[in-house]
């Protein structure tokens, strides 16, 4: 099986990384998680596979410093793609469990931070189907695999998005692209997307 090494020396360096900063308790710093809903236009990139709508819903955990912060989340996603070759049409549906891992940077500015950001993603197939219509004939077929070498996905993210303070929580609007780094043995096709999300994070402890 591909990843788990590169994935695990990741998430060690992350881990080195937060340990090393120190956090003060205001709209800009402290630890924040809340609820994350975003529109997918989802695709596998090739002459005949075109995007399609989707969703994504779950929940994600920040933790801000001065003018850096670090992102986590794990998320519900649709994924797959819209086929359209000769002599018929087509819809790739997949489900997977995804968790993205993000360094962010956000310059010094007001109440309204913008923010980018970058890191990878994992994820893992929890369903997929294809249907369609070829030659005239309608089909249907369940097109997950059972090994983890199969249902198994991961690639890079990049994005950026705004912050402003509601309440005593934050308000989140990002855009993220990932591009999908693991080729699908079924469909020789890799992953690829554009989320447009908010989240609603509250503080995870009372901020003077």
């Amino acid at each position: 099986m591909r990843a788990p090494v590169p994935w695990a020396l990741a998430g060690l360096a992350f881990g080195a990384f937060v340990g090393s900063l120190s956090a003060q308790a205001s709209h800009a710093r402290g630890a924040f998680v809340g609820p994350f809903l975003g529109f997918v236009g989802t695709g596998m990139p090739d002459y005949q596979w075109d995007y399609r709508a989707d969703f994504s819903v779950g929940v994600q955990w920040d933790q801000l410093f001065q003018n850096v912060f670090v992102r986590l989340g794990a998320f519900y996603t649709g994924r797959g793609a819209q086929l359209t070759p000769v002599g018929g049409d087509g819809t790739l549906k997949e489900r997977y469990v995804e968790f993205p891992l993000l360094l962010g940077y956000r310059p010094p500015a007001g109440r309204i931070r913008v923010f980018m950001m970058a890191g990878a993603q994992m994820g893992f197939q929890t369903s997929c189907t294809s249907e369609g219509v070829m030659d005239g004939v309608s089909y249907t077929s369940d097109c997950h695999k059972s090994s983890l070498e199969q249902i198994f996905d991961y690639g890079v993210l990049v994005g950026g998005g705004l912050s402003l303070p509601v309440g005593r929580a934050n308000l989140t609007l990002d855009l993220r692209v990932m591009k999908g780094l693991y080729e699908d043995p079924f469909y020789d096709r890799k992953n690829q997307s554009v989320t447009v999300g908010a989240a609603y994070m509250f503080p995870l402890a009372h901020h003077p």
